[in-house]
């Protein structure tokens, strides 16, 4: 079982981190002040869910200097997440494009202490890669090692991207692709089932 431990001060790695407290209270702000433009049934507008991943918990993979940013919400135990960056990872930086991993742990007991060994890495992007590339697709499980304690506020953050994917985006499955097109921000829920929206998705086109 992944046990608490104190957070520590500073990040030693590229993500942003928010607590479940503050992220849970933004929601309850946001949402009776919802239009009708929200993505497909979210309560919220595609401008607000941007400014709120924005302040969520993930690590980024990709340039320094991207042209274009999309989000994806993943489980480190998740055979479709690690199906679509297998795709999209090779594709990257030809394309310019930042993404932003956003980690939730739902899928196994095993979830959180392996969300919580790529996030507390001293190099994130690398220890998601890790898990990636170590992939166990005969048992569906990442290929990092769970650490067996984990700060206090990095699971609350991972936690408060679970809220902000169940309340905000209405679902509760991964990966949970958010992305801009065409001026608008679209959801993908679930892997996409055609190159083509693959395709859209990567390169805004």
């Amino acid at each position: 079982m992944l046990k608490n431990k104190a957070f520590p001060q500073g990040n030693r790695h590229r993500i942003k981190a928010a607590t479940a407290a503050a992220c849970v209270a933004a929601i309850a702000l946001w949402i009776p002040a919802a239009s009708a433009h929200g993505i497909g049934d979210s309560p919220l507008s595609g401008k607000t869910i941007w400014q709120t991943l924005h302040k969520s918990l993930y690590l980024t993979t990709g340039p320094e200097n991207p042209k274009r940013i999309i989000y994806v919400f993943f489980d480190p135990n998740c055979e479709y997440c690690h199906a679509f960056w297998d795709v999209s990872h090779k594709t990257q930086n030809e394309l310019s494009l930042d993404i932003r991993w956003v980690p939730v742990a739902f899928l196994k007991g095993s979830s959180m202490a392996k969300a919580a060994a790529i996030m507390e890495s001293n190099n994130s992007p690398d220890a998601f890669r890790y898990n990636e590339e170590h992939f166990h697709e005969s048992t569906e499980e990442g290929g990092i090692r769970g650490v067996p304690t984990a700060p206090t506020g990095l699971m609350d953050a991972i936690k408060a991207n679970w809220e902000t994917l169940k309340i905000i985006l209405r679902n509760d499955g991964t990966p949970t692709i958010v992305y801009p097109y065409n001026g608008t921000i679209k959801v993908q829920r679930g892997l996409p089932s055609s190159q083509s929206k693959i395709y859209q998705i990567l390169t805004g086109r």
